[in-house]
C-alpha cells in the first residue's frame, strides 16, 4: 500500500501517454483505485472516485483490456501492472481530490466494519490536527502491527502523534512516545528510538511522575548502561516524608561496588601477615 516510490521521467511520459487512451470513466475509477491501494476491490475504488459500482466494473474491463491493472488470485481483487504505474497515477490526480478520495476511502471501510489498519493508511493522509478520532485510529493500527510489522507500527504511532494536540494529557503523549520507540528498536532505529525516549524523559520531569517506571524501563531497553539515566528526574519525597531513591542512584552504587571489587581482584598480593597464622588483625 506504500506510495513511497520516485516514478523516473522517462516511466512518467510513457504513462502520460497511456492514460490519454483512456475515457473520462475509466480514468477517474483508476485515480480512485490509486487512492484505495494496491491490490484494490472496485467497490473501493468506485467509492473513491464518487462513482457506482457499475460504471467502476465497467471502467475495470478497459483498464484491464489496456493492461494498465491485472487480475489477481483472489476474487474481486485486481492490482496495478507495477508499483510504478500506481505511483504515477496517484501523483497526477489534484490534491483537493485525492484528500476526498481517502475521506471517501476511510468512511466506506468504516461503514464495512474494517479493522484499524485498512483504515490507518487513508487516515493518515486526510485527518487533521486535534482530531482524536483519528489519533485513535492510528494507535489501533500501530497496536496491531507492532508485533509482526514493527515499520508500519512505528508509522502509524509517529502519525498519532502528529495530529495530537497539545493540549493532551502527557500521559497519552508520553505512551504513544514509549510505543514508537519500541518500534523503531525492534527496527533497529536505535537512535531516532533513543530520541524519542528522551522526549519522554523530559515530559516525565514536568509532572508525568507515575510513567517514570516505564520510562526507566524502555530507556534502559535502548541504552543498557544505567551511569548514563543521569538526564533522569532528581529524587522526589512521598506523602509520607520519605525520599525516593531514582533507579540511577541504585545502578552508580552497583558499579562502584563492582570497580572496587575488580581493583582488589588486580592488585598485588599482600605480604605476609604480621599478626601470625590464624591470627585475626586488632
Amino acid at each position: 500500500m506504500s506510495l513511497a516510490i520516485e516514478v523516473p521521467s522517462a516511466v512518467a511520459a510513457a504513462l502520460t501517454e497511456e492514460l490519454a487512451l483512456l475515457s473520462q470513466p475509466a480514468r477517474l475509477v483508476l485515480d480512485g483505485a490509486a487512492v484505495a491501494g494496491d491490490p484494490f476491490e472496485p467497490e473501493l475504488a468506485a467509492a473513491a472516485a464518487a462513482t457506482s459500482e457499475e460504471s467502476a466494473m465497467d471502467a475495470v474491463d478497459e483498464l484491464l483490456q489496456l493492461d494498465l491493472i491485472r487480475q489477481t488470485d483472489m476474487p474481486r481483487r485486481f492490482r496495478f501492472r507495477h508499483p510504478l504505474v500506481r505511483r504515477g497515477v496517484y501523483e497526477t490526480a489534484r490534491g483537493g481530490w485525492r484528500l476526498g478520495a481517502h475521506q471517501r476511502c476511510a468512511e466506506a471501510l468504516a461503514a464495512r466494519g474494517a479493522a484499524a489498519p485498512a483504515r490507518a493508511h487513508h487516515i493518515e493522509r486526510l485527518a487533521r490536527e486535534g482530531d482524536l478520532a483519528a489519533v485513535e485510529v492510528l494507535r489501533e493500527a500501530g497496536e496491531a502491527a507492532a508485533r509482526l510489522a514493527p515499520s508500519s507500527a512505528a508509522r502509524w504511532f509517529g502519525a498519532a502523534l502528529r495530529l495530537l494536540p497539545e493540549t493532551a494529557p502527557s500521559e497519552e503523549r508520553v505512551a504513544l512516545l514509549l510505543a514508537r520507540a519500541s518500534s523503531l528498536a525492534a527496527t533497529g532505529q536505535f537512535a531516532k528510538s533513543h530520541t524519542d525516549l528522551l522526549d519522554c524523559i523530559e515530559i516525565v520531569q514536568r509532572g508525568a511522575q507515575d510513567w517514570r517506571v516505564r520510562v526507566t524501563t524502555a530507556y534502559a531497553a535502548v541504552e543498557p548502561r544505567p551511569r548514563r539515566w543521569s538526564c533522569l528526574p532528581p529524587p522526589t519525597t512521598s506523602s509520607c516524608g520519605a525520599t525516593r531513591r531514582r533507579p540511577v542512584a541504585h545502578a552508580d552504587e552497583f558499579h562502584r561496588r563492582r570497580d572496587r571489587r575488580v581493583q582488589v581482584s588486580d592488585s598485588p598480593p599482600a605480604g605476609p601477615s604480621t599478626h601470625g597464622p590464624g591470627r585475626v588483625p586488632p
